[in-house]
């Protein structure tokens, strides 16, 4: 025990000191150790931080494309079959809602019906909407009545946004959207952008409720023809791609 202030005893102030000196000892002690433990910390706190960052990075990746049908009627007709190349056709009213099919970014609009049957064939799909979808894939839309006014390049876009309305604008003989399929090309290759692949079965399963994406096909399709996007590529018809390209627009 601590001697009382003041006190001259031997036996008393010895203990006192100790006890001083134990304590002076702890309080030292404790205060490295809470600097010990404030470096700690700083190093396990970055460390989760990266881990977290990590985690979401990985969470997002993880997370599956949504996709989901143009026409939001499940009821929509749609065609399993096209004239020269593989599509997909919606025979639906003119002025009906269209909507993004996947989420990703706007890759072109084109607002201009372009069309003249002497011109590029590239301006057959009159009014265009064209999405880079996070799957890999490239979607055209085409022959719009009219598209949604603040939809831009680059801008990003959710599966259900509004792309604009059916029409019957470029090379078409009555009110329709063309869906096409391709792989996302550096330059604007219209016999790659109206189709490459059938998109039939996809809106079948996407009509089911099931989230099928078309990415893997089209990564089968690239490695069959490596050289696909290239604008001197000829293409086995087989593959639904017809020979030959033309400049287009948005390039």
């Amino acid at each position: 025990m601590i001697g009382r202030r003041g006190s001259t005893r031997l036996d008393a102030t010895i203990p006192a000191v100790a006890v001083t000196v134990a304590v002076a000892l702890a309080i030292l002690v404790t205060g490295l150790g809470g600097a010990v433990g404030a470096e700690e910390a700083v190093g396990p706190s970055a460390i989760g931080v990266a881990d977290t960052a990590d985690s979401v990075s990985a969470t997002r990746e993880e997370v599956p494309v949504r996709h989901g049908l143009p026409i939001v009627s499940r009821a929509a007709p749609y065609e399993r079959s096209h004239h020269d190349y593989p599509a997909t056709d919606f025979a639906v009213p003119c002025g009906t809602p269209v909507v993004a099919t996947v989420d990703g970014v706007v890759w072109e609009v084109d607002r201009i019906d372009r069309w003249n049957p002497s011109a590029s064939p590239s301006t057959r799909g009159g009014r265009t909407v064209v999405i880079d979808g996070d799957d890999g894939v490239r979607y055209l839309f085409a022959h719009f009545s009219t598209i949604t006014p603040s939809l831009s390049v680059g801008q990003r876009v959710a599966v259900g946004d509004r792309l604009g309305g059916v029409g019957t604008t470029g090379r078409s003989t009555g009110c329709h959207l063309h869906l096409g399929l391709s792989p996302q090309c550096p330059t604007r290759v219209w016999d790659r952008l109206a189709g490459t692949i059938w998109p039939w079965p996809y809106l079948d399963a996407w009509r089911a409720g099931e989230n099928l994406s078309p990415g893997p096909e089209i990564e089968a399709w690239l490695e069959r023809h490596p050289d696909g996007c290239s604008a001197t590529a000829v293409v086995s018809p087989v593959a639904g791609v017809t020979t030959g390209v033309e400049p287009g627009l948005g390039e």
